[in-house]
């Protein structure tokens, strides 16, 4: 064979020029502009766990400054919601290791919400 071993028989060999390439792929709009066009930047996901950032602020004040009682519970509420916040997260990122950590910060979150309520049996 005479143009290699890649060329068909009665076949010329494509030309390809870098210029229109690349004039090509800088006009490019729409779904397939990029790698970056397949996914969106910010997700639902990511959305509700920043809103559910937010719903720690009460806890938080709880925690600070109301009874003992009352801090138990919203400490109890803020384990949780922290343990939403890093599922929604791995979920949004993509990052399905991430979900490990959310099932132990639950696992975590309850072993010292009931450890707190102990120790707080004594002054109560």
């Amino acid at each position: 064979m005479a143009g290699g071993p890649t060329q068909r028989r009665g076949r010329r060999p494509a030309v390809v020029h870098p210029r229109s390439h690349r004039h090509r792929a800088r006009h490019r709009v729409g779904r397939g502009a990029g790698p970056r066009a397949a996914r969106p930047a910010v997700s639902a996901f990511l959305v509700a766990a920043v809103a559910l950032l937010v719903a720690l602020v009460p806890c938080g004040w709880v925690c600070w400054r109301a009874d003992p009682e009352s801090r138990l519970v919203a400490l109890s509420l803020a384990g949780t919601i922290e343990a939403l916040v890093v599922l929604l997260i791995a979920v949004g990122s993509g990052e399905p290791a991430i979900a490990s950590v959310a099932v132990v910060l639950v696992a975590m979150s309850v072993g010292g919400s009931l450890a707190f309520a102990r120790f707080l049996e004594r002054w109560v």
